[in-house]
């Protein structure tokens, strides 16, 4: 295929994949989730497609040091990851769904140079590679074989543990405490040995029925251990105790994570248990705790992330629809750069124009983005080798049939974009785009584009 880049300087060869590097500094805490439905950025991310948050991204947000939240991860970068892992050709077909639960294991410990998508454990509202939308499962760097999946917590081990090993379930938000217990919430109503639980209620799996191996994934989780701590019932008092003006009930439970403030409350099982952070499917940018009988979350930052009345902004935010699908709040270790393209399909030769968003960047700065067109043949996509404690440790555009490293400046808001015009069409390859900011010395995720029958960005 023949590429003419515009609004960028010339191309330069790429001689090499040994840039620079340096490790992340860790900041301040920081808010990851998703949302269920949409929302946008407060920034508005200079106009970009990276303004628009969906229910496949992670989106990052560091109060009192990002005034907005940005998108850090898109749904391609997992059919990048994954490749043809099946080998029938097609290396777009590793789909999500949507992120029910994004968490970081407390229990062991994460490696602190684990600061990529590989530190973090999902859920999904769809079944995913060998991953079950009951399961929790991480993605394991594979170098030249292409990315895997790992499943921490497999669906028939949960299902053993409610007491019915014949109902099929989906995990709609997850949480760990530093004991190893964990937090559950299911997208349908369930019964957990006996005991009616809605979709708004919170399941134990206490850390005295579960035996971790050696990379925090659940070997064993003994039969009929899961106990209701919070029904549906219990959720609404809080969210109705809380103070908010728009809403009394959580409806659909979305989200759980530690209450980072510490403090416990008293479950329906007669025990103590870490408070919790929440939200549900319509509450908006809102994250409540079960400290006090139900109030405002603030993290450790102190900043409130609930307002009495809907505030997109406690989270970051312009916009959003629906609500918060998945959270975790740690420590922070910087946003990876991101890079996508703003449309769903583009069919040549109606179609010609190509453009690719590069957000997270230093501002006002240079970004270099590599472009490889890939041959699509069967099998795994190969990769550069792991680079222990990069925000994203891998080369995705290598080794390459030919590649090429375009120049391209950043905006006051930290985005850069760079266009070019198809000149015909290219069925039987990908390109595979990956960003490097030189003055971070960080590569971002990878984006890729085509598939037989057009262009297309999954």
């Amino acid at each position: 295929m023949a590429f003419r880049p515009s609004s960028v300087l010339a191309p330069i060869l790429l001689l090499s994949s040994g840039l620079a590097s340096a490790q992340i500094v860790p900041g301040t805490t920081a808010v990851v989730f998703s949302v269920n439905d949409a929302a946008t950025s407060f920034s508005g991310s200079s106009g970009t497609s990276l303004a628009d948050m969906k229910p496949t991204d992670l989106v990052h947000f560091a109060p009192f040091v990002n005034l907005s939240a940005e998108k850090i991860q898109a749904n391609p970068v997992y059919n990048v990851m994954m490749g043809d892992e099946d080998g029938d050709g097609d290396f777009a077909e590793n789909f999500i769904g949507a992120i029910d639960a994004v968490q970081i294991l407390r229990n062991p410990v994460e490696p602190t140079t684990l600061r990529t998508v590989y530190r973090y454990v999902f859920s999904t509202s769809e079944d995913f590679d060998i991953a079950l939308d009951g399961d929790v499962f991480r993605f394991l760097p594979g170098g030249p074989a292409g990315d895997s999946i790992q499943r921490m917590l497999r669906e028939g081990q949960i299902r053993a543990a409610i007491g019915d090993v014949s109902q099929e379930l989906d995990v709609d938000a997850f949480t760990q405490d530093i004991q190893g217990n964990l937090f559950l919430s299911f997208a349908e109503d369930e019964v957990v040995n006996g005991t009616p639980v809605g979709d708004g209620g919170v399941v134990l799996l206490p850390a005295s029925a579960i035996t971790y191996g050696t990379f925090g994934e659940v070997t064993s989780l003994a039969a009929g251990s899961a106990v209701v701590i919070l029904d549906e019932p219990d959720v609404d008092a809080m969210v109705a105790q809380s103070g908010l003006t728009f809403a009394s009930t959580v409806d659909d439970l979305t989200c759980l994570e530690v209450d980072l403030m510490g403090g416990t409350f008293v479950g329906k099982d007669g025990q103590n248990h870490p408070n919790l952070y929440f939200s549900g499917e319509s509450l908006g940018a809102t994250i409540l705790t079960t400290a006090n009988g139900g109030s405002f979350a603030t993290g450790n930052f102190g900043f409130p992330l609930a307002t009495p009345v809907q505030n997109p902004g406690n989270l970051g935010l312009g916009s959003i629809t629906g609500g918060v699908d998945a959270l975790t709040i740690r420590e922070d270790y910087g946003r990876a750069l991101t890079i996508e393209v703003p449309d769903d399909e583009v069919n040549y030769p109606a179609e010609t124009h190509i453009e690719w968003n590069i957000g997270n960047c230093v501002p006002d700065s240079m970004v270099l983005v590599l472009i490889d067109v890939y041959l699509t043949s069967p099998g795994a996509r190969p990769t550069s080798t792991y680079v222990a404690g990069k925000a994203f440790p891998q080369i995705y555009p290598f080794p390459v049939a030919w590649n090429l490293v375009f120049m391209v400046p950043s905006d006051s808001n930290g985005v850069a974009t760079l266009q070019g015009t198809l000149t015909h069409s290219v069925l039987s390859n990908l390109l595979i785009a990956q960003a490097y900011d030189p003055g971070l010395a960080l590569f971002g995720f990878p984006e890729q584009l085509g598939a037989p029958g057009g262009i297309h960005f999954p």
